[in-house]
């Protein structure tokens, strides 16, 4: 479950979406091997596409609007796979809580 660490901060934006739309999933990403053709694909499906970000070679995203997608935003994301850090799940946890 993802919670806000802060949350009693009303202007953070997960404390406003979880006070608006309860628990659930908020989004799922999926990545692809060409943000365009993506973008284009989902368009022709009458999709709302919006949050098209092709600024950066290493990430580009854009966004299917929720109200396209039965209330789930979906996210669209074209990255460079990188070598993953030597870390295990309990030491990316950790670092959350220093």
């Amino acid at each position: 479950m993802i919670e806000p660490l802060q949350s009693a901060d009303e202007d953070n934006f997960l404390v406003r979406f979880l006070a608006t739309n309860g628990e659930g999933i908020h989004h799922l990403t999926l990545k692809v091997t060409d943000i365009e053709e993506a973008i284009t694909r989902a368009s022709a499906l009458e999709l709302d596409v919006v949050g098209i970000d092709l600024s950066n070679d290493g990430w580009k995203e854009a966004f299917v609007h929720p109200k396209s997608a039965s209330g789930v935003l979906v996210q669209l994301a074209e990255w460079t796979d990188r070598p993953a850090p030597d870390l295990q799940l309990e030491d990316v946890l950790d670092k959350g809580t220093q």
